[in-house]
């Protein structure tokens, strides 16, 4: 569609007023509907009108030449109600504007700032018909405030804007200046709109108008030329409109991308033959090495060197090979295991439908998401996705490199030596982004330790798995992890302990989304979000009300259902908090700039959380003297908790002790430990128990039952690689041996240096039965562990009353071919049913009553008698063993029991007895 002589030419002279009534009314379209208003809004622009004036205000969160105005909620309320000489009561309704009950009959919603604003100057701001601010004005004003050199200024510029605008205005205004408009829709969407080559521009630069600038400079060369339509070029808005090849550094005929290697074979590892053979084979992908924050800056150096950075998504890694002409669709895992039948049918066509070209390998994540949720779903969730056929849950697939492509003229592009920025720009110009099934990963460029830091953050708070940091030259090697691509994940992600903390307080919900209602509800509960959290004071001795310490506040880490749950949980027993009236457990704790909106009364109403982090940090903030950092919920109510089995005081001081920084982290105790493959030369015919993860195959401790076990090859697939020692093993591939655990559900609390508790998970399911990460009583079959040393097992042995068994039961086990019964050598904690059943059949050193001694046994029984025991045995029995030829008394009265293992034989040159 061509220009039209009444289209406008410029948007500086729009109304302001005009632009906020389609703000408006974009919250009665439904999402789809959203960006075809747009469409509609934008059309009545001609196509060489500079947008970027209007655009910056519909997309201000983007706009990087007016960055932050230092102004947030509150600095606006106290701003407004100052400019306004606000009386007390609406002063106080703008300040608290996330509390509903200074909200209560006033049309707004709480938690929505520019919403109670609007409320609290409707009568006293210009009216509609006295409003004449235009778009060129309201920019002109938000540079000066922007640009202000101290408060004072900034005041005298917000003020002047305030007397001319209405109040709708001023509503938007703010929102403006929020940089959030919460209209329904993203500058991807909005950009991916307007035209087909501007997110990929908008990746490159990050300035939104160069992105703008670029694409009505094709607009206005063509139309120069005389004929906008000749040129291929359409209005803004249209999804038609014609590619930037020029402007994008394309070439003609193909997408453009510098320095691909058409035909020609790339130099590297492929030995597969012509570069065409790469389609459709079962190759390893790339992969990216661990890194550590406290590394970050080494590895990015003086900041000369660029990397990209993406989110990172806890879904499965996929390799997508497409022929279009065939119509063919195959799916390879990162282990080269063929999952096309699992999620081809549900995908097929999205994939044929999105790929601009003949054929291409993509890389990506494949991932769930959930409709109504309008979020992925967790790790795991992919194949009962793709097998219920829920319309309301689907795959869906995230591209973030391309290897291979043949475009429609049939020229092939091998792209595994092209530099990684080139890839990611040709990977958008070869795909058609569908919204949540096929879309292209976002990404930023950066050469700051510190930028990446603070997007770390940003991606906690989004409930991302982590980031991933990959250097913008870097090629791509088939399985290497040692090619410049990182992993950056919270130091909560290796973390052995979790803590049991107690909810004692909530904060009110930033976001509408995360209120009851969309903020109409009046209840105090409906409105909270984020809950404060305590240990027990102290050792956790009953106290009295002062009986807990506050710690810090969590926010993530649980659904919108269990936040539900969570609510109702606390909604009997929470109350506003006033600082003047404060329960007696706060004892005298009034939480600064971290005091909760809401209390409990007392600690016997909450509730035990179980949260992971990062570390804990010094603060003032809290009235214990640090924090946690990046917390989230694992297991937001532990029914199976009472509130007295929280953590407490003392447990948290022995981390901060441990390291001297509070580290939470599983560096804290195991280093990285490598698993066997099928291809390591081990004895594939005792694919039984794990291979030990320690430097030797011989036991130590009480893991091995005191006995040395036999190093066995642990059959997980090809290439394993590198576990993680204390998060759930990844135990999809593993295939099952034997049924010896069929039906059971194992917790295995922790490992050891010989066997990780990856390696015992991955025994646990090849040998038939299931994992769990938490103790449910009535439902978990056996605890197993490796040593009752760390705070986790010794609150499950303290608060479940349950039987922790030492993991060599297990081999026992398998080698006895069946389940055997329980003997107290097997426990490291015994729950008191247990004690009891053991009383008829076991002497308190755990001798068998009906059972023949061995050797072993009698070691291990009598290495148990403490040597103040061993001077009551009775006068009778010494005589009696001493008759026995392999056994002799004590040497003196009083000594302990002197075995033929434990003292050199005089008789034989010193060498021990043998039993």
């Amino acid at each position: 569609m061509s220009s039209h002589s009444h289209s406008l030419t410029s948007c500086d002279a729009e109304s302001f007023h005009r632009f906020c009534l389609f703000l408006e009314s974009l919250h009665l379209k439904k999402k789809g509907d959203k960006l075809q208003a747009l469409e509609q809004f934008l059309r009545r622009f001609d196509v060489t009108c500079d947008l970027y004036p209007l655009l910056r205000l519909l997309l201000p969160g983007v706009d990087h030449e007016r960055g932050a105005y230092g102004l947030k909620e509150s600095n606006l309320a106290k701003l407004y109600a100052d400019m306004l000489a606000l009386p007390e009561a609406q002063r106080q309704r703008l300040l608290h504007w996330k509390d509903p009950a200074l909200q209560e009959g006033y049309r707004c919603a709480a938690g929505d700032f520019a919403s109670v604003l609007h409320s609290v100057v409707e009568n006293r701001a210009a009216s509609t018909g006295q409003a004449v601010l235009t778009i060129g004005e309201l920019n002109a004003a938000l540079d000066r405030i922007h640009n202000a050199a101290d408060a004072a200024e900034k005041r005298t510029h917000l003020l002047d804007l305030v007397r001319r605008a209405s109040a709708m205005e001023q509503k938007w205004i703010a929102k403006i200046i929020l940089k959030d408009l919460k209209v329904g829709f993203s500058h991807e969407s909005v950009l991916r709109r307007f035209h087909p080559d501007a997110m990929e521009l908008y990746n490159r630069s990050s300035m939104l108008k160069q992105v703008l600038d670029q694409i009505r400079g094709q607009y206005v060369a063509a139309a120069s030329r005389g004929s906008a339509s000749s040129a291929g070029a359409e209005p803004p808005g249209s999804r038609e409109a014609g590619g930037l090849a020029s402007a994008a550094g394309g070439a003609a005929g193909a997408p453009g991308i510098e320095d691909a290697n058409p035909v020609a074979q790339a130099e590297g590892n492929w030995d597969g033959g012509p570069v065409e053979a790469i389609l459709f084979s079962k190759f390893k992908p790339m992969l990216a090495q661990r890194l550590r924050l406290d590394s970050l800056a080494k590895v990015m150096g003086d900041g000369s060197k660029s990397f990209s950075l993406e989110p990172k998504y806890d879904g499965e890694r996929m390799l997508v090979h497409l022929d279009i002409e065939a119509k063919r669709v195959e799916l390879y895992t990162r282990n080269s295991i063929d999952y096309t039948s699992a999620y081809g049918p549900s995908m097929r066509k999205v994939f044929l439908e999105g790929l601009i070209g003949r054929q291409a390998v993509l890389d990506g994540e494949m991932l769930s998401w959930d409709e109504a949720e309008q979020s992925f779903l967790p790790f795991g969730a992919n194949r009962t996705t793709a097998q219920a056929g829920d319309p309301m849950r689907h795959l869906s697939f995230v591209a973030f490199d391309v290897l291979f492509y043949c475009d429609s003229e049939g020229v092939i592009y091998d792209l595994r030596r092209t530099r990684l920025q080139a890839r990611q720009e040709f990977l958008a110009r070869i795909l058609r982004p569908k919204e949540h099934w096929l879309e292209v990963v976002p990404t930023f460029i950066t050469s700051s330790a510190a930028e990446v830091q603070a997007r770390l953050e940003g991606a906690i708070e989004a409930r991302l798995e982590g980031l991933v940091l990959k250097d913008t030259s870097s090629k791509y090697y088939f399985n290497s992890r040692k090619g410049g691509w990182y992993k950056i994940k919270p130091e909560y992600d290796g973390l052995l302990e979790t803590l049991d903390l107690l909810v004692v307080g909530a904060y009110f919900g930033d976001s509408l989304r995360r209120r009851a209602g969309n903020g109409q509800s009046l209840d105090l509960a409906d409105n909270c979000s984020q809950f404060l959290l305590a240990a027990l004071r102290g050792n956790g001795s009953p106290g009295g009300e002062s009986s807990v310490i506050t710690v810090g506040r969590v926010g993530t880490g649980y659904s919108n259902e269990k936040l539900r749950e969570i609510r109702a949980r606390l909604r009997p027993h929470l109350r506003r908090y006033d600082p003047h009236r404060a329960p007696a457990w706060m004892n005298g704790w009034r939480g600064g700039k971290t005091k909760p909106d809401a209390v409990i009364d007392i600690p016997a109403h909450g509730f035990v959380m179980e949260v992971r982090a990062a570390e804990l940090l010094p603060t003032e903030e809290y009235e214990f003297s640090h924090t946690l950092r990046f917390p989230r919920a694992v297991t937001p109510i532990r029914e199976d908790k009472d509130w007295t089995d929280a953590n407490t005081e003392q447990d948290l001081r022995e981390f901060i002790d441990a390291d001297g920084r509070g580290a939470l982290t599983s560096r804290r105790v195991r280093p990285k430990v490598e698993v066997k493959s099928d291809d390591d030369g081990g004895d594939t015919d005792e694919g039984d128990r794990p291979t030990p993860s320690g430097p030797s195959g011989r036991g130590s401790g009480r893991g091995t039952g005191g006995g040395a076990v036999r190093a066995r090859t642990l059959l997980r697939g090809r290439s394993f690689g590198v576990l993680e020692g204390f998060r759930p093993a990844d135990t999809a591939q593993v295939p099952v041996a034997s049924e010896l655990l069929k039906g059971a559900e194992v917790f295995v609390v922790n490992g050891d240096a010989q066997y990780s508790k990856a390696d015992l998970e991955t025994f646990v399911v090849k040998h038939g039965g299931s994992n769990v990460q938490n103790f449910l009583r009535g439902r978990t079959s056996l605890v197993v562990a490796a040593s009752i040393g760390d705070l986790r097992t010794k609150n499950l042995a303290k608060t479940a009353h349950v039987d922790i068994i030492l993991y060599s039961y297990l081999f026992e086990c398998l080698d006895a071919g069946r389940m055997l019964p329980l003997k107290p050598r097997h426990l490291l904690a015994t729950s008191p049913e247990t004690k009891e059943s053991f009383k008829a059949a076991f002497d308190e050193w755990g001798d068998a009553f009906y059972e023949e001694v061995s050797s072993d046994s009698l070691k291990a029984i009598l290495g148990k008698i403490p040597e103040d025991r061993a001077d009551a045995v009775p006068e009778e029995i010494v005589e009696t063993l001493a008759l026995h030829p392999r056994l002799r008394p004590p040497r003196t009265r009083g000594d302990p029991w002197v075995l033929p293992w434990q003292e050199p034989d005089a008789a034989d040159g010193g060498r021990s007895s043998i039993c």
